[in-house]
């Protein structure tokens, strides 16, 4: 027979991954047969504990890009290698946002400054003749936060002007805002909580008008939490902006006797969404549940 084919090549679609060699079923669906996110009536719970055990198509997507430019189009601030000045585009930035007093403190925190060297230029604002410090390194926004001692809502003010790359895109990053508790449980650092991605998600869901920024998830897990905060720091993984979206469409026949099911990503990177990806999941089934589709009859009938 013909030997195996390797692509040699990023994946595509999610989909592919049932390509790979040991593959099957069960791996990447789990419990979720017909892939709705539900625990429906005909699906077994090997389990028996009444909830959905995800494969790991919960846990993966192929599909993560945000631009790598600010609001006002201009290419984001990269500080994975930052010089040691007070003066340049970050200064600037904190400058325009804040008061020069703050300014300087965040500089100084960061390692960017000395002590008693205040940023700007003039009499009122000169570098007082501290000796230059080497260039600072950071591994993720992440750690530039914590480091920076900034409250989470002055961070929210240049996440999103900060960037690690000097690509056109920044790919790879987890959307904390949406992502479910099984996915926050598998990020660097919390896979070794029990419990932390619901911590999370609940932290979430009582504090909506803390998540301008990824600063939040500091406080949700603890500031005192070093271990998970280091391991989460160590990579740029964590966004809180999505630009690819799925869409699960099904449609109902005449009468209710037949149906299609269909799969859309959407990427809105340009601005005007566009179907980047289309998958038929008619053969996996009714998915919508049994009172939907009844609804639906009564309410052809009531017309």
């Amino acid at each position: 027979s013909s030997p195996y084919q390797t692509k040699s090549a990023p994946f595509e679609t999610v989909d592919e991954l049932r390509l790979i060699y040991g593959a099957d079923s069960d791996t990447l669906n789990g419990e979720d047969a017909n892939r709705n996110g539900i625990l429906d009536p005909n699906e077994e719970d090997e389990n028996r504990n009444g909830q959905l055990d995800p494969g790991i198509l919960e846990y993966v997507t192929v599909y993560s890009r945000e631009p790598n430019t600010q609001s006002n189009g201009q290419p984001r601030i990269n500080i994975s290698l930052l010089q040691a000045t007070p003066t340049g585009p970050l200064p600037t930035l904190l400058q325009t946002l804040f008061t020069s007093g703050r300014a300087n403190e965040i500089l100084v925190n960061l390692g960017l400054v000395t002590t008693g060297r205040r940023t700007g230029g003039g009499r009122n604002g000169g570098t007082g003749g501290a000796a230059a410090t080497p260039p600072v390194t950071f591994s993720s926004p992440l750690q530039f936060f914590i480091k920076s001692k900034m409250t989470s809502d002055e961070f929210a003010k240049i996440f999103n002007s900060l960037t690690m790359t000097n690509g056109s895109l920044i790919a790879g990053r987890v959307n904390i805002n949406t992502a479910s508790a099984a996915v926050l449980s598998a990020l660097p650092g919390l896979d070794a909580t029990p419990g932390m991605g619901q911590t999370l998600l609940t932290y979430r869901q009582s504090n909506p008008d803390k998540l301008g920024s990824i600063g939040w998830i500091v406080e949700a897990i603890g500031a005192k939490d070093t271990t998970t905060l280091g391991a989460l720091q160590r990579q740029d993984c964590l966004t809180t902006s999505s630009y690819q979206f799925s869409a699960d469409v099904a449609a109902i026949g005449p009468n209710g006797r037949g149906f299609r099911r269909v799969r859309f990503v959407f990427d809105t990177l340009e601005g005007t969404p566009k179907i980047i990806y289309r998958q038929d999941l008619t053969q996996q089934g009714w998915a919508l549940g049994k009172d939907i589709r009844q609804t639906w009859l009564l309410a052809q009938k009531t017309r």
